[in-house]
Formats: C-alpha cells, sequence, structure tokens
C-alpha cells in the first residue's frame, strides 16, 4: 500500500483491488501482489490510481507475463515514461505524443497503429506491444471493474471457505508477502 502512496488504513481497499483483479485475469493474489511491488513507486509516482495500475498489470498478466515478469515491465515502461530524455519518451516524440500524461500516452500511441507502434524500441516496447494487443478497451473495462472492488476479497474469501479449505491461508500469506514488501522500504528508517 505505501508505495502506491496509501495509508496502511487502505489496505482493504488494496486486498479487495488485487484480489479482484486475479480473479478477472489470467494471474493468481500472490502474482498481481509481486507485480505491484515492482511497479507500485513508478504508478505513483506517475499518478496512476491502484485500480489503474492494477488492470495495466491484469491486462499483462492475459498476454503472458506473470508476477515478477509483468511488474517488471510495468515498472521499466514508467521508469522510460518519466525519463523525458529516455528512448521511449524521444521515440514517442518522433510520432508526435509530447503529453507527460502515461495513460494518455499509452492511448495515443495505441492509436498510431501498427507504424507508430513499430516506432517503439526494445526499452519498452514488450510491455506496450502487450498492452495494445490485449486492447486498450480491455484495460479500461478492468479498470472500471476494479472501482467496485469494495469487499470483494472477503466475499471471495467466504466462498473458497469449506470448498478450499487452504485458498484463504494461501489469501493471507500473499497478502503478508505484499504488506511486508510495499512497508519494508518506509518502516527500515523509522526503525533506526
Amino acid at each position: 500500500a505505501s508505495g502506491m502512496g496509501l495509508a496502511m488504513s487502505d489496505a482493504a481497499r488494496v486486498a479487495d483491488v488485487l484480489a479482484k483483479a486475479a480473479s478477472s485475469a489470467n494471474t493468481d493474489i500472490q502474482g498481481m501482489g509481486l507485480a505491484m511491488s515492482y511497479a507500485a513507486p513508478n504508478a505513483h509516482a506517475l499518478g496512476l490510481t491502484l485500480e489503474e495500475t492494477a488492470a495495466y498489470i491484469g491486462k499483462l498478466a492475459d498476454a503472458g507475463f506473470d508476477g515478477s515478469r509483468a511488474g517488471t515491465a510495468m515498472a521499466t515502461m514508467m521508469s522510460q515514461f518519466q525519463n523525458p530524455a529516455s528512448t521511449f519518451r524521444r521515440e514517442l516524440a518522433s510520432i508526435g505524443i509530447r503529453t507527460n500524461d502515461f495513460s494518455q500516452a499509452i492511448r495515443e500511441l495505441a492509436a498510431t497503429g501498427p507504424k507508430g507502434q513499430a516506432a517503439i524500441g526494445e526499452a519498452a516496447g514488450p510491455a506496450f506491444r502487450a498492452l495494445v494487443g490485449q486492447g486498450i478497451e480491455a484495460v479500461d473495462e478492468l479498470n472500471n471493474k476494479l472501482k467496485d472492488a469494495t469487499g470483494f476479497a472477503v466475499n471471495q474469501a467466504k466462498e473458497m471457505g469449506d470448498n478450499v479449505g487452504g485458498a484463504f491461508a494461501e489469501l493471507e500469506s500473499a497478502w503478508d508477502a505484499v504488506k511486508l514488501k510495499l512497508a519494508t522500504p518506509i518502516l527500515e528508517p523509522l526503525k533506526k
């Protein structure tokens, strides 16, 4: 939660969004948590919401990018976008895309079609092509779905309850791992 600039009081929202994203994409809660731990700091710096970030990661998962690979791909693409001198930003500028809004840049790039997309090199290219392959509309659809995730994790745990005894424990374990991964960078300096 801290990587996205959220307070610990937002933990239920984070759990709901990650659980709903995992159930709506080709990944699991652990993969979503791992990917989010890599992508969250850059996403937060770019002003993306938790839901937008989870939607991008979910669509990367649908394209075959699992856990850490999806998080690394998103982090790389966002990091390249943040740097005005990066190859990615120069490639965007060469086809007339000069916005500082990450989501807008992705939309404009998708709209350029194959010619514009071919201008994007290897730094951000694979993740971008995977997102475009899923369709920007699919990212939007998942994002909208995730905006209505309140209570999803608890409901999902209840549904799994008696049928799959270990499923809730797995969800809880994955959530604990996400909390540790996101909170550790902030808590370490406070311990000293």
